[in-house]
């Protein structure tokens, strides 16, 4: 990691200390329990978060450290064509991410396990993303971007301005990547299936919405 990438590292350890578990919130809505288990580490990793507005973009940068004892995936490679039932690595839009409505007026920017309500897994109807496999004290870092203005973006959402739960009534946003096991595979890139049950969210304590982020 750069030496640059350690200063950013120690600005963000406050965000990722502030991490709070939240319950009785969906993960893109208001009106559900969260269907992820949010927490400020999970699997030995120990997030970090930056977010700010640079230009016409919502930029979420991150780091990483694995501190556990064993591997696991970071779910942050998303493909360019949300929804797709299969992915490789060349398939990976390296700025994408995931915006919706975490509850309590929040926007959440995300890259996880995102699934469309089928139990069953079967990746021919499930989207799936891709990860990136951390060994025991391996550093790993990523940026994320939302453009301006903010529109709601994930798997099964309708229209681009569907908010869910109010995407626009936010004040705050909150940044987050799902936590997987160790999955097969070669490199660090790996196809993760959205069957996979053992996903944990690391987030961001919710922070006032930076200075100039407007809505569609």
């Amino acid at each position: 990691m750069s030496r640059g990438s350690r200063r950013a590292t120690a600005a963000f350890a406050v965000a990722a200390a502030g991490a709070v578990l939240l319950s009785g919130c969906s993960a893109f809505g208001s009106d559900q329990e969260d269907a992820y288990p949010v927490q400020a580490t999970a699997r030995g990793i120990t997030p970090g978060f930056m977010v700010e507005v640079r230009g016409e973009a919502l930029v979420v940068e991150y780091t990483l450290e694995n501190s556990g004892q064993e591997p696991v995936t970071v779910v942050d490679q998303l493909p360019a064509v949300i929804g797709m039932s299969d992915m490789t690595q060349d398939d990976v839009d390296p700025r994408l991410a995931y915006v919706g409505a975490a509850g309590d007026r929040t926007m959440r920017i995300s890259r996880q396990v995102f699934g469309l309500g089928d139990d069953s897994g079967n990746p021919d109807v499930q989207p799936v993303v891709g990860g990136t496999r951390l060994e025991p004290g391996q550093e790993h870092e990523g940026v994320m971007e939302v453009p301006l203005p903010v529109q709601a973006k994930a798997p099964g959402y309708s229209t681009p301005n569907f908010s869910d739960g109010g995407l626009g009534r936010s004040e705050q946003v909150q940044a987050c990547l799902g936590i997987v096991g160790d999955l097969p595979g070669e490199g660090e890139f790996r196809r993760v299936p959205v069957s996979q049950q053992d996903q944990v969210l690391v987030c961001s304590a919710p922070e006032a919405l930076p200075e100039g982020v407007t809505f569609a």
